[in-house]
């Protein structure tokens, strides 16, 4: 089934967006990320693993946004296993929506180590 998750998000470190629920993975289709601080302001964006919590992934680190500037990640597919999260840093306020598809988990999903 397919879901979008919103948040507003004032400046913090590691604000989970959302995270995977057991037994379900999520291919995540699109991260929309709005500044609407009044300021020039910077995010980083990452995939965190619930296997190892130091296991992070940034897909979008350091970005620089204008006072009303958008960012968008849609040119492939993030599947995102359960307990995984995705996470965002941001100096100034931001919105971030993100599309995934939610599905069950098959079994034995493990690939590579994880």
């Amino acid at each position: 089934m397919m879901h979008s998750v919103g948040r507003s998000l004032a400046t913090g470190t590691d604000q989970v967006i959302f995270t995977v629920p057991n037994g379900y993975v999520a291919h995540v289709s699109l991260v929309f990320i709005t500044n609407d601080s009044g300021s020039t302001g910077t995010y980083t964006i990452a995939w965190k693993h619930a296997h190892d919590a130091s296991h992070i992934i940034r897909f979008g680190y350091g970005k620089s946004l204008g006072n009303g500037g958008s960012d968008q990640f849609s040119n492939g597919t993030l599947v995102m296993k359960s307990g995984d999260s995705m996470i965002v840093t941001n100096s100034v306020s931001m919105d971030f929506i993100v599309t995934f598809d939610l599905l069950q988990a098959p079994p034995l999903y493990a690939f590579a180590g994880e």
